[in-house]
This record gives structure tokens, sequence and C-alpha cells, in this order.
């Protein structure tokens, strides 16, 4: 085989190569799973950006919805640059991987299906303050999933990032840097939801009871 046969094969072997990773990325891209992580991602920037108001007065600890946005876009990326970026597919790792892939679709779809009962039961847009929104309550919904648990809107934001932990294993993804990175994320927006909560209870205890130090002095320092 002369040197320009072997380089005119050597090429035609690269661009198979090149064909054939094109192909499993498309294959990737249009995965339910992927679809489903991309519609339950959609779900919580809508929530956050346009169903929930925002209040004129602002938010109760800026400090805390900054860092909440972080960790968000940080469990996001994680998510998605193996997935779509790399167009990494579902291993099998022996059944485990599939397993992990249904678990991260049925998270998924859960999510999605509380956000929109939720979403449904708080219409019109902009009846309810955004997390951590300084505005004072003026109803209280009884109705839908919130008869059932306290923060609906919590518990599907957190089904979204516990099925991106999944996705991230059923790639094959044990703890490397992008499953911990996930990892840390969910635990930070644990966090910063319990955080939260403590501080909305202590600022209505505070409201019913204004005395610091005696009963009839409130205005003592």
């Amino acid at each position: 085989m002369s040197a320009k046969e072997y380089l005119a094969e050597q090429h035609s072997q690269a661009q198979s190569v090149v064909q054939e990773t094109a192909n499993t990325a498309k294959i990737s891209l249009i995965s339910p799973l992927n679809t489903l992580f991309l519609l339950a991602v959609s779900a919580q920037l809508y929530a956050y950006l346009i169903h929930f108001r925002h209040p004129a007065s602002g938010t109760r600890s800026p400090g805390y919805i900054h860092f909440f946005k972080i960790l968000s876009g940080v469990s996001t990326f994680a998510t998605f640059w193996p997935s779509f970026i790399r167009g990494e597919t579902v291993k099998s790792l022996g059944g485990i991987g599939v397993l992990f892939a249904i678990l991260a679709s049925l998270l998924f779809l859960a999510s999605l299906t509380l956000f929109a009962w939720t979403a449904y039961t708080t219409s019109p847009l902009g009846r309810l303050s955004v997390i951590f929104g300084k505005a004072s309550p003026e109803f209280v919904i009884t109705t839908g999933p919130y008869q059932y648990i306290r923060h609906p809107t919590y518990v599907s934001y957190a089904g979204t990032w516990i099925g991106c932990i999944f996705m991230l294993l059923s790639r094959g993804h044990f703890g490397d840097a992008w499953f911990y990175v996930s990892v840390i994320s969910l635990a930070g927006l644990s966090w910063l939801r319990r955080g939260g909560e403590v501080r909305d209870k202590y600022q209505e205890y505070s409201t019913r009871v204004e005395e610091r130090w005696f009963p009839g002095m409130a205005q003592v320092i």
C-alpha cells in the first residue's frame, strides 16, 4: 500500500468516526430523556421568570437568591454538557444505567405534572410571589396540590434536580466531577430552601410577638 492510499484510508476511517459520532449525538439530542430534561428545566424557568410575581419590595434575602440562581445554573450545566454537547447516551452498565434513566424520566414527569397542577391552581399569573419574595400573603390556597403538601413548587423543583443526578448516573458518571457538582448543587439548594423556610417562620413569629425583652415594651432595643 502506497503512502497516498494509506492516507486516503485513514481519512476515510476518520470521516466514518466523525459521522458515527454525529449520528450518536443526534440520537442523544432527540431522546425522550433529554426531551423531558429540557421540558423540566423550561418549567422551572417559566415559574421563576413569568408565573410567580417579583414584588416591587424585592426579596427577603437577595444574597440567597443570587446563590440559588448560581447553584441552579451549575446543576443545569453539569447535566446539559455531557448529554447535549458531548452527545453521551444511556449506558447499559449491566442494566443499572437503564434503571437510572427510567428513574430520571419518572422524576422529570412527576416534576412537570406537579408543576402544571400547581400553576393551574395558582393562576392567573402573578397571584403568588416568587421564593423569598418580600410580600405579605393576602390569602391562603388550600386547593389543588396545596391540600396535600405545603410547598408543591419546592417539591417540583427538587424533583427536577434529583432527576438530573439520575440522568448523569445513566450516562455512567459515577463519582466524577459532573456527578459531584450536581450533588453539591442539590445539597446547596436544599439548604437554601430550608433556611428560607425557617426565616419565614421567624418573621411570622416576630410579627405576632413584637416585644424583644418585656411585655408591652416593643420599642425597647
